[in-house]
């Protein structure tokens, strides 16, 4: 019933989906990769059906495993594997250097281990008798060229005709004015096919150790950890083909540590005496794990900036004239671009090899080419912030920059404990658990980090945009002069009224990035300098010279998006706040937007018996786990404004049955039902109601869906405040707190000394783990987005298992189990 995900490596149980498990090493629920040397692993079991009351939060399976103890005597061991060595790796197009050995896919790896005792105990003559303290540690190092070749091989760029494309991405059209691509007229002999995917190589390495403390003869004290990194490339199948050597970067680390008590009580035994109680445990763990993931464009990183530089460009700008209404003279009117000046970027070479030929095309001739940025672009060259075109709509280009960036982190505290004791026939168990975690994510959009150039452009000089005809507006030059270049800048006009910067708060109408960039360059950031974004190096530009809102907010998309961070990707502490976010201010006069860490909370407790009836072996209990996702949620998830309910609407009228004599409500709609109007600015008919998901018409009747009360401007509740133009927390409340209560039950019987029947019934709860967590962001720009949003208040999925079967033990080493079983979610 195990099946694994070829290409995740997900494992699904019996049809559950690969979330609905859970992985356990050593008692910690894992959290990222769950991946441990060979050498310290002492035992696996997995568990497909029938769980018990002591595992919760899972409605598919669970895959326990228990590392090696410390020995008693020193012992180690090294393996290695490989089937094929690099002898020069790969060089900076991506192409494979030489590998020697059985195969291409250059498997690697190197694993050892060793234990032993630390500390022994001595007896009255000195001599060491037993371990007090013992060890073990192992750690293994895994680096493949690819970890999961095409069945029929890759198609990749020969190396040759790559760099005869970066020589020359582009050729002059037939009457010369414009450009055309190369990468359009291709052919078959400048592809090859090879059996590794490109660009593919990834790395691993796992640690694990244990300190084992025997404390007592009934005392046993462990502590221990383990760990993995992973660093690999990020490829994707459209840029496999010619874009291989500009795939992205995945590196993270997951580790996790814990300290367990146990203390055992052994029966006193007397002779010819039969006790009741023979024998009891306890013990008492706690562990904390982290996890902390990052993706990125390997030549930039977080320089974010850097993403999509394809040069410096420098654009020459004189003052433009137009004649006068008598027509006998010129008048200044604006500014007009003459030239743009381009120096190649030295980190995006590929990128900038288009436009670097663009400029050697149309050599000494900027006349319709590149007198301004436009002209580039049209022309097939490229300005900072864009990509070449993909070839055919199918495979993206050689120099397409990696587009995304991010972080993320996560952290894990449980507290456990468990018991059981042997009383007459019963195994009596209890336990319990409780656990925090910290969910934090910060990267980029959906716009991608190349957009922040666009965005760039249009925030700089934004508010300095138009000439101050105040100072031009009388000047004429009868004999058609032009005015020098140095008094170029005095035109502008700003218009920010204040002379200092104000922010949102203050209604300011530069923005904080250009605000933040004058400063950066040396100018007056109160002045009407004329800043060229794209002439500035990009190592002088950073998010935290935008304000949040300058990042959610623009034409070109969601350039940013976080959580426990802020915008600049700095770790935050708190929650979030539904009014402070709407409302709060910093220092400058900007919205803070602080969105705090996911931090939902885990609590449960079990109790299970196991005993015997006769030749019936039961084994049967109660686990209650509960919840909380620690968050604000909708009051209705159909309101994001108070809405008044029928209740207050009858109320209006008794108050004053003149104005609102044409309410009518059927005596059928109980007081909380919502009231929807034609109008809500300015109502004068009742179109329906509702009552959770159940709508109903203006003469209470149930429908199937809201189109009954649908009017002309649409779906309209009859809002408390038709004024209100921002959210507040009036529409929210927390997030209930989920309790479940799952029996647990399951019996067998045996049919001969070497089959047996059994049968199970199990109530199984799964807390949300996608799409639940609440972000205000998406309250903010509902209106104006057309995004799928989370639902923060998703409750815990329940699922029934039944099975029946039959198990046949063969040998001492196998058996066969026929069973049945039967799943319903709820």
């Amino acid at each position: 019933g195990v099946a694994t995900n070829e290409g995740s490596g997900g494992i699904s149980i019996r049809g559950s989906r690969e979330d609905a498990n859970y992985f356990f090493i050593d008692g910690i629920k894992v959290r990222g990769s769950s991946s441990l040397p060979k050498s310290a692993i002492e035992e696996v079991t997995v568990i497909t059906g029938g769980l018990p009351a002591n595992y919760g939060d899972v409605t598919g399976g669970i895959i326990s495993i228990t590392t090696r103890g410390p020995s008693s005597k020193y012992f180690g061991s090294f393996e290695g594997v490989t089937s094929g060595l690099y002898l020069n790796g790969k060089d900076k197009d991506g192409y494979d250097g030489k590998v020697i050995g059985l195969d291409k896919y250059g498997y690697n790896l190197a694993e050892g281990m060793f234990s032993g005792p630390l500390w022994f105990k001595k007896d009255s003559a000195g001599n060491k008798t037993k371990p007090l303290l013992g060890f073990l540690i192992s750690a293994n190092i895994t680096d493949e060229l690819d970890g999961r070749p095409l069945a029929g091989g890759n198609e990749r760029i020969k190396k040759e005709s790559r760099d005869a494309l970066l020589e020359n991405p582009l050729r002059i059209t037939a009457d010369g004015t414009g450009t055309y691509n190369n990468s359009d007229y291709l052919t078959a002999n400048d592809f090859e096919n090879v059996k590794w995917r490109m660009n593919s190589r990834g790395r691993q390495a796992s640690a694990s150790g244990k300190i084992d403390v025997n404390a007592g003869p009934t005392i046993n004290l462990t502590f221990g950890g383990s760990l993995n990194y992973f660093n690999s490339k990020i490829g994707d199948r459209n840029g496999s083909l010619m874009n291989f050597s500009n795939f992205g970067t995945s590196k993270g680390v997951d580790w996790r540590v814990y300290g367990r008590f146990t203390q055992r009580f052994a029966a006193e035994k007397k002779e010819g005496v039969k006790t009741l109680f023979k024998g009891a445990y306890y013990s008492l763990m706690i562990d904390y794990s982290k996890n902390k993931s990052s993706f990125y464009d390997s030549n930039n990183e977080f320089n974010v900036f850097g993403y999509g530089h394809v040069g410096k460009f420098v654009t020459t700008r004189q003052n433009s004239y137009s004649p006068n209404s008598a027509g006998d003279s010129l008048i200044h009117d604006g500014f007009e671009q003459v030239i743009v000046d381009y120096t190649p970027s030295e980190v995006n070479t590929d990128l900038s090899a288009i436009t670097s030929q663009y400029y050697n095309i149309f050599a000494n001739n900027p006349n319709g080419h590149y007198e301004n940025l436009n002209q580039i672009q049209a022309g097939n060259g490229l300005i900072n912030g864009s990509a070449p075109n993909s070839v055919y709509d199918l495979y993206s280009n050689i120099g397409s920059p990696y587009n995304g960036f991010g972080k993320n982190e996560s952290n894990q505290i449980r507290f456990t404990g468990q018991g059981s004791a042997n009383i007459g026939d019963h195994a009596i168990s209890l336990g319990f658990e409780f656990e925090q975690r910290a969910d934090r994510s910060w990267g980029s959009g959906n716009a991608g980090p190349i957009s922040l150039w666009t965005v760039a452009r249009q925030l700089a000089n934004s508010h300095i945009s138009e000439l101050d005809k105040t100072q031009y507006s009388s000047e004429y030059i009868g004999t058609f002069p032009r005015l020098t270049y140095e008094r170029l800048n005095t035109g502008y006009a700003y218009t920010s009224g204040t002379g200092a910067y104000g922010g949102a708060e203050n209604s300011d109408q530069q923005y904080f990035f250009d605000y933040n960039l004058r400063q950066a360059l040396g100018l007056d950031p109160s002045g009407n300098d004329f800043v060229d974004v794209d002439a500035i190096d990009p190592s002088l530009m950073n998010l935290g010279m935008f304000a949040p809102d300058e990042l959610f907010s623009s034409s070109a998309g969601n350039l940013i998006q976080y959580n426990g961070f802020d915008h600049t990707g700095k770790k935050v502490k708190g929650s979030t706040d539904v009014d402070k976010y709407f409302t709060e201010y910093d220092a400058n006069g900007n919205y803070k937007r602080f969105i705090g860490a996911f931090q939902p909370t885990y609590t449960a407790g079990y109790i299970m018996d196991k005993f015997a009836f006769n030749d019936l072996v039961f084994n049967v209990g109660v686990r209650v786990d509960a919840f909380d996702a620690n968050q604000a949620v909708l009051k209705d998830p159909y309101l994001m404004y108070e809405a008044k309910t029928v209740q207050e609407v009858k109320q209006m009228k008794i108050d004053n049955p003149t104005a609102y004599s044409w309410i009518n409500i059927p005596s059928s709609m109980d007081d909380n039902y919502v009231v929807y109007v034609n109008d809500f600015n300015n109502p004068t008919a009742i179109n329906g109601f509702r009552n959770g998901n159940q709508w109903y018409s203006s003469l209470g009747n149930e429908v199937d869906n809201a189109g009954s009360v649908t009017g002309a401007n649409g779906i309209q509740p009859w809002l408390k405040d038709p004024s209100q133009s921002q959210i507040n927390s009036k529409a929210f409340e927390d997030y209930k707190p989920q309790i479940n209560v799952m029996p647990r039950v399951a019996f067998s019987f045996p049919v001969s000394d070497k089959s047996s029947f059994f049968a199970h019934y199990d109530v199984l709860t799964k807390r949300p783990t996608t799409g639940v967590r609440f972000d205000p962001f998406d309250y903010q720009l509902i209106t104006t987005r057309a995004d799928v949003i989370n639902n923060p208040n998703l409750k815990p999925e329940t699922t029934v298992d039944y099975e029946i079967g039959f198990q046949q033990v063969l040998s001492r080493t196998s058996s066969i189990k026929i069973s049945a079983f039967y799943k319903e979610q709820r």
